[in-house]
């Protein structure tokens, strides 16, 4: 997860793609990331939306499967 509100480049994020991990990030990672492909994308500062990624994953073991298997 990198819910950064401002980041030149999110190594992370392609360490974890890279391992296999879905992802949940906003669009200031500066990473190219699939939208409910290769995890979740949510807005900076919105708690809401990072709380419902994050259950999602949780409780959706199917999304979770769709995702690990795309990254």
């Amino acid at each position: 997860m990198l819910p950064s509100i401002c980041d030149g480049f999110g190594l992370v994020v392609y360490e974890a793609l890279a391992c296999g991990i879905p992802i949940i990030a906003t669009r200031n990672t500066g990473a190219w990331i699939r939208d409910r492909i290769d995890g979740l994308v949510v807005p900076i500062r919105d708690v809401e939306a990072l709380s419902r990624a994050l259950e999602r994953f949780v409780t959706d073991a199917e999304f979770l499967r769709f995702c690990r298997h795309n990254v």
